[in-house]
C-alpha cells in the first residue's frame, strides 16, 4: 500500500494533472507553465528510499518528455533541496537498521543545513517570475 501511495503522489497524480492541464491550455496563446516538485533522490539513490527515489526520477523524465512533446510549453522539474520539514524531522527518527542513513540527514539539522520551506517557495516564485533566462527542464533550487 505504501508503494502505491508513493507512485500516486510523485507521479501518477502529477501526470494526471500534467495531462490536464495541457489539455486544458493547448489552444491558448498565453504562456503555459508547469512546474513540477522533483527531488534530489530521483538522481541520486538513497538506502531503503527505492520508491521514492524512482518516483522522483519518473517525475524528472515525465517532465523533459512532456517539453519535446509540448514545445509551447515551459515544463519544468524543480528539486527544492533539502528542506526543513515534518518528512526530514521523520527521516531523523528512522532506526539505524532500517536506514543507514540516518546520521547523515541528522548532520544536516545539526550543521544547519535544512532550508526553511519559505526560503525555497520564494526561490519558486523568483524562478517562475524569470522563465524567460532558464531553458532546461531539470534544476535544483540550490542551484538558482
Amino acid at each position: 500500500e505504501e508503494i502505491s501511495e508513493n507512485y500516486f503522489l510523485n507521479i501518477s497524480a502529477p501526470s494526471i494533472l500534467c495531462n490536464q492541464f495541457i489539455s486544458c491550455f493547448e489552444n491558448s496563446k498565453s504562456e503555459c507553465i508547469v512546474l513540477n516538485i522533483s527531488s534530489g533522490a530521483g538522481k541520486h539513490p538513497i538506502h531503503s528510499w527505492s520508491t521514492y527515489c524512482a518516483s522522483k526520477a519518473a517525475l524528472d523524465m515525465l517532465s523533459q518528455v512532456l517539453q519535446l512533446e509540448y514545445p509551447k510549453f515551459k515544463i519544468y522539474s524543480i528539486a527544492p533541496g533539502i528542506v526543513d520539514t515534518a518528512m526530514q524531522e521523520e527521516i531523523r527518527e528512522a532506526d539505524k537498521t532500517d536506514f543507514p542513513e540516518v546520521d547523515r540527514f541528522i548532520s544536516y539539522k545539526e550543521d544547519g543545513e535544512l532550508a526553511s520551506a519559505e526560503i525555497v517557495a520564494q526561490k519558486y516564485v523568483d524562478f517562475l517570475n524569470n522563465c524567460s533566462k532558464h531553458k532546461d527542464v531539470l534544476y535544483s533550487v540550490r542551484d538558482l
